[in-house]
């Protein structure tokens, strides 16, 4: 069930054509099973999206990525060794025009991976524990982003190194510092999307973070024409 207010930036044309989404995570605590399965059910109450599932991204995996409009990630393996195979098929799903969009604990997940540190743009450094926090978007935040109110929300926020042309969309006050949030990266044909939120099964049940997802998904897919 959507919370109040929700259809309405979920709401799309009847003749919208649907995007096939793969959405790749596992993990027990990290993320909590509960707050897996909560992103679960509402990404499959999205109308313009198609949902699959996998466990990790393995070479396998790897292999079928461009059969997908659209890659999310979201899990919390410690320190996932991504082949050389698996690491130049995302970098070819992306630079193709592949979307690509990590929750939370996946930059963590790939922090000793060169390869998708130069997709994402954002390297995990460590984590500022769970807090209260406020979010906000940048001044010159993309559109989609921009009309997002002030808001606060309990979590665990990353604290990331990051490469240049990544445009940071939203940020929260910690101790004082702004610290990005929620950034956004074009590669090749492809865009990245990556949303530094989730460790809490509480954030998936937000408006605020299921609009911010919409908003996410919504940068990284690309319109689809009837054939």
């Amino acid at each position: 069930m959507l919370l109040s207010g929700a259809k309405t930036c979920l709401e799309v044309k009847e003749d919208k054509i649907l995007n096939d989404v793969l959405l790749i995570s596992s993990g027990l605590i990290n993320p909590p099973l509960k707050a897996r399965l909560l992103l679960r059910k509402f990404l499959k109450e999205i109308r313009y999206i198609d949902l699959h599932y996998a466990g990790e991204l393995n070479e396998k995996t790897a292999g079928l990525l461009a059969a997908y409009d659209a890659v999310i990630l979201y899990h919390g393996k410690k320190e996932v060794k991504l082949t050389e195979k698996a690491e130049k098929a995302l970098k070819k799903y992306v630079k193709r025009g592949g979307g690509l969009m990590t929750l939370h604990s996946a930059t963590a997940s790939y922090a000793s991976s060169e390869a998708f540190f130069s997709i994402t743009g954002g390297r995990f450094i460590e984590s500022s524990g769970v807090q209260n926090f406020r979010m906000k978007p940048r001044t010159d935040a993309s559109k989609m982003f921009s009309d997002f109110p002030v808001f606060k929300i309990r979590d665990e926020i990353y604290i990331h190194d990051f490469k240049e042309k990544v445009k940071i969309q939203m940020t929260a006050d910690i101790n004082g510092k702004e610290v990005p949030v929620v950034w956004t990266r074009k590669r090749g044909e492809g865009r990245v999307c990556c949303i530094n939120l989730g460790h809490l099964p509480g954030t998936f049940e937000l408006f605020e973070i299921r609009r911010l997802i919409s908003a996410g998904l919504s940068y990284i897919l690309k319109p689809k024409k009837k054939k």
